[in-house]
């Protein structure tokens, strides 16, 4: 057991990383004065390559993406925690649980058309359902997780934009294109 599958890292994901940690790495290293100084090009900056300075704006707008979407994170899981999913418990005793949730008028529409809630049941299961989708989004607006949604997703928005403009900017030198590089191999996308 000393070599089972499970414990070894699939050959793609190491390769993968082994690129994109060479990529970002040699992009650092040419973007300094000293190396910039022993490129072949030794009369063009680093600077100068239109794809680099693409890649510095880019990874400035992924890391504020990475802060907004784990402050996303948070509040979302303080809201799990501290409120009650909004859903109305049915009883049914023939089910092995007990019962079942609905959570919405779609999932409404799905129980009455099975014959499991009765229709004249609808406007009670409707209006408890009300109820707790405004204390739902009562929480949600105290904890300010509809604001940092809108901030993630700006944020997202902002990063896809970069990464196109990137993408569509010229390399003049080898580090524009392992710019490029980097931020087609190291970066996951939604």
């Amino acid at each position: 057991m000393a070599d089972s599958d499970n414990s070894r890292t699939l050959p793609s994901i190491t390769r993968r990383n082994l690129i994109a940690g060479t990529a970002t790495s040699m992009v650092a290293t040419m973007a300094t004065e000293a190396f910039g100084s022993t490129a072949p090009n030794r009369h063009k900056p680093v600077e100068d390559d239109p794809a680099v300075l693409g890649w510095r704006e880019w990874r400035a707008a992924h890391d504020h993406y990475v802060k907004a979407n784990q402050a996303l994170l948070d509040r979302e899981n303080e809201l799990y925690r501290t409120t009650a999913w909004p859903a109305v418990e049915i009883k049914r005793p023939a089910l092995r649980s007990g019962g079942f949730s609905i959570g919405s008028n779609q999932d409404l529409d799905y129980y009455i058309a099975k014959s499991w809630v009765g229709v004249e049941a609808r406007p009670e299961i409707e209006a408890k359902l009300a109820v707790k989708h405004a204390e739902w989004d009562q929480a949600a607006k105290r904890m300010g997780y509809h604001l940092a949604k809108r901030a993630e997703m700006e944020a997202w928005n902002r990063r896809y934009k970069l990464a196109v403009s990137l993408m569509n900017r010229p390399c003049r030198l080898e580090a524009g294109i392992l710019a490029k590089l980097t931020n087609v191999v190291g970066t996951r996308w939604r």
